[in-house]
């Protein structure tokens, strides 16, 4: 996913595909945590998820302002998007690979419907 010719892609990848959206994703796992010790009776230390969720937001603003000058360039900021879908589609990828591995079945409905 790195390559060296384009910095923006990088930058967009990692920033914005991985560091932004962390605390999403860590407090989702926190809920899914919970429901599985809840339907389980298994506790799980969530220290990792939670600090995570904490802390991310202040760190990750702080990637953004040394890269701000960047957003008045439309061609910078079209790679830097050309790199968050990089990495959305590599976690995508993995996380598939994953729950083939592990026999997880394909869910038949969206998430969002499958909470309410």
């Amino acid at each position: 996913m790195f390559r060296g010719d384009l910095a923006e892609e990088m930058l967009g990848a990692v920033i914005f595909g991985m560091e932004r959206t962390t605390p999403h994703r860590h407090s989702s796992v926190q809920k899914g945590i919970a429901k599985f010790a809840k339907r389980t009776g298994v506790e799980v230390d969530t220290q990792f998820f939670s600090e995570h969720v904490a802390v991310d937001d202040y760190h990750n603003h702080k990637l953004v302002e040394p890269i701000a000058h960047l957003f008045s360039d439309p061609t910078r900021v079209q790679r830097l998007k050309q790199g968050i879908i990089m990495s959305f589609d590599a976690r995508k990828e993995f996380l598939d690979g994953l729950a083939a591995a592990l026999g997880v079945a394909k869910p038949t409905e969206p998430a969002a419907q499958a909470e309410l």
